[in-house]
């Protein structure tokens, strides 16, 4: 008899957020990362500095041997 023994992996995203235009973005958890934190990037569309509106962790199932 055999076991299939399960195994999370978790992957942290934050959300980039351009406050007047409302363009988003998804990206890789940096470290340093809060919400409502400016970021040294801007918006595409219209030059504004976009915010960290929110970070979320996915869980990702692995099945192991």
């Amino acid at each position: 008899m055999s076991l299939n023994v399960q195994s999370q992996s978790q992957e942290t995203k934050t959300i980039l957020k351009c406050t007047k235009c409302g363009y988003t973005e998804e990206r890789q958890f940096q470290p340093g990362d809060f919400v409502m934190k400016i970021v040294d990037k801007t918006c595409p569309k219209d030059g504004t500095p976009l915010i960290i509106w929110g970070i979320y962790t996915v869980k990702q199932e692995q099945k192991a041997k």
